[in-house]
C-alpha cells in the first residue's frame, strides 16, 4: 500500500503551514475566508466563514454554530427537522437537498459548488477513504445514501429514527446522526479526530502516519483505490456484504441493487418505498388487499363481500299426510322419518297377515326353522352366533316399530333362516288353491347390503304337497335368487324370477337392487286346472309396478292339493365368497288375500 499526500480540505491547512514555516516567507497570494493559504503566515490567519449559515464547517476546521435539540445540519450550513424537512432541489443538480439527502452527483473530475451546480476544479485528489458518503475533500461525493438514510460528518449513512449518537471521546464535530458534539471557543477549530485546537498553535504530526489526520486539521495522505486509513496505516479494504444484498459493500464496490421499484435501506436491504396498506374496513372477513385475510368465518358459515353468512341448512320440517296428499299408507316424511297415514283398503279379502309389530313369536306363523348348515336345526335367536336367526328387531329405518330380521351364514354347508304358512292349516287359503282362484303373497322387505355370491339364494317360495307327502320336485316361485340356468349371478342387482324345477317355463326380470328402505314385493299364483294344462298364472309386483307376468302356463301337477308357503333365506355357496358378513334383510306386514294389496305406498 502507498499514501499520497493532498491539499487538506478548507480551513484545515495547519500541516502546510508547518512546512512554510520551515521553508521561510514565499511570495502572498490573497486569500479570502477559509481559502486555504500558500504561507505560513497565511496558515495562521485562516479567515472562518458563515455567510447564510447557521451550522456546520466554518470553513477553518470550527462550527457555524450548533442545532436545536432533535434538529439536524444540512449541506448548505441550514438547521432542520428530519419529519418536517421537505428536500429542495429547484434549480440545484447536485449537492444537499435541504434534508441531508442528495440534488444529485457530478460526473467524475468535476466538483459541485454551494449553489448546487457542478464545475471542473483546479488539481485536487479526492479523498473518500473510510467514507460511504458526503465530501471526498475536492468538493466532490464520495457516495449517496439509500432511501430515507442520512449521511452524518464521518462519511457514513444512518437512518435518523435509529441512528444513536455518540460522542465518546469527542469535544467537537458530528456525532455520528448528523448531530454535532460540541464546538470549538475562540478561534479553535475541530479536527477530524473531535478535538480542538488552534490552527495558529497547532503542530501537525505524521511521523507514524500515512494517511488521516495529522492533528492539526490537515491530512497525512490518502490511500490508493479502495485501501482504507486504520489509524494511520493504510490497509487493504475487504468488502463486507454479510447481511446485505444492496448498497455499498464498504469498499467503494456495490452489494447489489434492489428491483421492481424497491428501495435499498442503510441495512443494506430491499423494500417496498410504497408498501401495500392492508384495508379492513367495513369487513368482518375476506382479503384484505394485500393477501392478508381479515378473518374467517366460524362452522357453517361462509364469507361471502367480506361479510359471513350462515351456510347451515334450515331445520328440516317434516312432511305430513295431509302436504303429501296421502289418506291411507306409510311415507317417507323427507326428514328421514315415517308417517303413517292409516291402512290403505285394496279391496282384497285378508285371509292370513303376521303379528311382528305385537312381537308373539314365531309372528302367526305355522312353522319356523333355523339351520347352519343346512339340515342342522340352530337357534333363531338374535345374537346367539349359531349362524341363523329369524326372530324380531327394530325397524332399521327409524326404531319406530317391529320387523323380523332373517339372517344365516351361507359358506361352509350352506345356511338357512325361515318361516311358512301352511294352506292345510289355513281353510281358506287352501278352498282358494282348489278353487283355482288368485292367491295374493304381500310382504315389505329391506335390505341394509348389497348380496353379492357365486352361490344359490331364494328369499321366497313355496311347494305343493300330497297325500302322499311333501313332493320336493314341485312347481316353486322364488322372488329371487342369485344364479340363473348357467349358474351366472348379479352382484348388486335383483335376478326376480318364476322357477319351476320340473318344467322349462322361465320368466325373470333384472333390475337394481333397492338399498336402504323399505319396498313392497307381492306376487300372484293361480293353479292350472291338471297335468298338461296351461290355464295358470303367476305375477310379481314391486313397489306397485308389474315386473314378471307368466300367462297360460302350467303350474300344477295332480295329486298335490295343499300349499308350503315360505318367507325364507336360504342358500348356499361352493366358493365362500359371500358377503361378509352374510346376507340379512328384514321383513314385515305380511299377507295373503284374494286379491291385489300391493298400492305403491313406499315409493
Amino acid at each position: 500500500m502507498s499514501a499520497k499526500s493532498t491539499p487538506g480540505p478548507a480551513g484545515k491547512n495547519s500541516r502546510w503551514a508547518f512546512f512554510a514555516l520551515l521553508l521561510g516567507p514565499l511570495v502572498l497570494t490573497a486569500c479570502g475566508p477559509g481559502a486555504i493559504a500558500e504561507t505560513a503566515s497565511e496558515a495562521r490567519t485562516c479567515i472562518p466563514d458563515c455567510t447564510g449559515k447557521e451550522c456546520g464547517d466554518n470553513g477553518c476546521g470550527g462550527i457555524c454554530g450548533v442545532c436545536d435539540e432533535d434538529a439536524l445540519c444540512n449541506g448548505r450550513g441550514t438547521c432542520y427537522m428530519p419529519a418536517d424537512c421537505a428536500p429542495d432541489c429547484a434549480g440545484r443538480e447536485c449537492g444537499d437537498d435541504g434534508c441531508g439527502g442528495s440534488c444529485g452527483s457530478c460526473i467524475e473530475g468535476d466538483l459541485c459548488d454551494g449553489a448546487g451546480s457542478c464545475y471542473t476544479p483546479a488539481d485536487c485528489a479526492p479523498d473518500c477513504a473510510g467514507r460511504e458518503c458526503g465530501d471526498d475533500g475536492c468538493g466532490g461525493s464520495c457516495g449517496d445514501c439509500a432511501g430515507s438514510a442520512r449521511c452524518n460528518g464521518l462519511g457514513v449513512c444512518y437512518e435518523p429514527e435509529t441512528c444513536t449518537p455518540s460522542c465518546d471521546a469527542k469535544e467537537c464535530g458530528d456525532d455520528g446522526c448528523g448531530g454535532s458534539c460540541g464546538g470549538c471557543a475562540g478561534d479553535e477549530a475541530c479536527n477530524a479526530l473531535g478535538s480542538c485546537y488552534d490552527p495558529n498553535a497547532c503542530i501537525p504530526d505524521c511521523s507514524d502516519s500515512e494517511c488521516g489526520d495529522d492533528g492539526c486539521g490537515a491530512s497525512c495522505g490518502a490511500c490508493d483505490g479502495s485501501d482504507r486509513c486504520v489509524s494511520g496505516v493504510c490497509e487493504v479494504c475487504i468488502p463486507n456484504c454479510v447481511g446485505r444484498t444492496c448498497g455499498q459493500d464498504g469498499c467503494g464496490g456495490s452489494c447489489g441493487a434492489c428491483t421492481g421499484g424497491e428501495t435499498c435501506s442503510a441495512a443494506g436491504t430491499c423494500f417496498d418505498s410504497n408498501p401495500c396498506v392492508p384495508d379492513c374496513s367495513g369487513k368482518e372477513c375476506g382479503d384484505d388487499g394485500c393477501g392478508g385475510s381479515c378473518g374467517g368465518c366460524g362452522g357453517g358459515q361462509a364469507c361471502e363481500s367480506a361479510v359471513c353468512v350462515d351456510t347451515s341448512p334450515p331445520p328440516c320440517e317434516p312432511e305430513t299426510c295431509t302436504s303429501l296428499g296421502l289418506d291411507c299408507g306409510q311415507a317417507d316424511d323427507g326428514c328421514g322419518g315415517t308417517i303413517n297415514c292409516g291402512s290403505c283398503s285394496s279391496g282384497a279379502n285378508v285371509f292370513w297377515s303376521s303379528s311382528e309389530q305385537t312381537g308373539d313369536f314365531p309372528f302367526n306363523l305355522d312353522w319356523t326353522t333355523c339351520e347352519n348348515p343346512i339340515s342342522s336345526p340352530v337357534s333363531c335367536t338374535n345374537g346367539d352366533g349359531d349362524g341363523a336367526e329369524f326372530d324380531l328387531a327394530a325397524d332399521p329405518v327409524n326404531g319406530s316399530g317391529f320387523a323380523i330380521r332373517q339372517y344365516a351364514d351361507l359358506r361352509s354347508g350352506g345356511g338357512r333362516s325361515q318361516g311358512a304358512v301352511l294352506s292345510q292349516a289355513q281353510p281358506a287359503i287352501d278352498a282358494l288353491f282348489d278353487n283355482q282362484e288368485e292367491i295374493w303373497f304381500y310382504t315389505e322387505y329391506f335390505f341394509p347390503q348389497p348380496v353379492v355370491g357365486s352361490g344359490w339364494l331364494h328369499f321366497f317360495g313355496f311347494q305343493q304337497t300330497g297325500s302322499a307327502g311333501r313332493v320336493t320336485n314341485n312347481p316353486a316361485i322364488n322372488f329371487w335368487s342369485q344364479s340363473d340356468s348357467s349358474g351366472g349371478y348379479y352382484p348388486g342387482d335383483m335376478d326376480i324370477g318364476i322357477y319351476w324345477t320340473n318344467f322349462t317355463q322361465l320368466q325373470k326380470a333384472t333390475l337394481p337392487m333397492p338399498i336402504g328402505k323399505w319396498v313392497e314385493f307381492e306376487f300372484m299364483y293361480k293353479r292350472s286346472s291338471g297335468n298338461g294344462a296351461r290355464d295358470g298364472a303367476a305375477q310379481i309386483w314391486i313397489d306397485d309396478v308389474l315386473v314378471v307376468d307368466q300367462r297360460q302356463i302350467e303350474t300344477w301337477q295332480s295329486g298335490h292339493g295343499n300349499l308350503e308357503i315360505y318367507w325364507n333365506l336360504y342358500g348356499r355357496t361352493s366358493a365362500d365368497d359371500w358377503n361378509d358378513p352374510s346376507p340379512e334383510y328384514y321383513i314385515r306386514n305380511l299377507k295373503i288375500g284374494d286379491a291385489k294389496m300391493s298400492t305403491g305406498y313406499l315409493r
